[in-house]
């Protein structure tokens, strides 16, 4: 599925790539069950959470621009799991992929970056320069990691074609779209800050999961790497947004699109509407 807004002169598309299920718990080890039992409204009716796989596109006047790729591999859609579901929205949406110039990774878990490639391992966006912290490369093709992370061969037809670019602070990569340091859950983490005509939308990669971590932020992923820092990047970002903000998170339920907002010194997650559109 593909859902649509527009904040300025900029249109937002999330797209869902895929999606997975979790034990809420398990994959939030420090959250709390009765916690989970007063929120069942985003569970399963087995208990589980369902961790969508989103993508984001961004339509300004003259360009296309993609934050996260997806995990890519072979179209896969059942109750349970799915994946490469970007290729058939982009289909949709008329978009060539040859016509996106900028990818923006937040980071290197393959479910961010593994849309890049087709299965016979050509660039899926042939034109693109594809950006990603320096650290965050480093970290993923060095060390202990580099034996199951794949990133070394995801990322070697991209290097070869001189089309990776290295980041290594905040960094504007198109007019008004800006790669915004926020480590913990990886070492190289970014988020994408994007305003247009007064109006700012935050895409925050893997700073945040679900919506309860807007009101729990304490609570980090399995997969979050250095989880002190996870949190306090978490603090720091959901203490930046301004409640006209628009937060855009790639593992919310679908659309993750939405405002922040606190009451009673509590925040909130309170989704949009956004308009939706099935894919062809």
């Amino acid at each position: 599925m593909i859902w649509e807004t527009r904040f300025g002169s900029i249109t937002l598309f999330a797209i869902e790539d895929g999606w997975f299920h979790v034990q809420p718990t398990e994959w939030f080890p420090e959250s709390d069950p009765s916690i989970w039992r007063t929120h069942a409204d985003y569970l399963t009716t087995d208990g589980r959470l369902r961790l969508s796989m989103g993508c984001f596109l961004l339509a300004g006047p003259d360009h296309w621009v993609l934050v996260d790729s997806g995990r890519g591999g072979p179209p896969l859609a059942t109750n349970e799991s799915g994946t490469g579901q970007l290729p058939a929205a982009l289909r949709t949406l008329s978009v060539d992929p040859a016509d996106v110039r900028t990818v923006i990774h937040t980071h290197l878990h393959i479910d961010h970056f593994g849309g890049n490639l087709t299965l016979d391992r050509q660039l899926v966006f042939p034109n693109a320069q594809f950006y990603v912290h320096r650290r965050e490369l480093d970290y993923w093709t060095t060390g202990p990691q580099r034996a199951t992370s794949g990133v070394s061969e995801q990322l070697a037809p991209i290097i070869d074609a001189g089309r990776l670019q290295l980041v290594d602070r905040d960094t504007e990569v198109v007019s008004g779209i800006t790669m915004v340091e926020t480590q913990g859950h990886t070492p190289g983490h970014m988020s994408v800050a994007a305003m247009s005509e007064g109006q700012r939308t935050f895409i925050t990669g893997d700073v945040t999961h679900h919506p309860l971590q807007a009101e729990y932020p304490e609570w980090n992923s399995v997969l979050d790497v250095k989880p002190s820092t996870a949190a306090a990047t978490r603090h720091r970002v959901f203490d930046s947004l301004t409640s006209d903000t628009l937060l855009a998170a790639g593992h919310y339920p679908r659309p993750g699109l939405g405002h922040v907002t606190e009451d009673d010194t509590r925040r909130h997650f309170t989704p949009i509407a956004a308009a939706a559109r099935t894919q062809t």
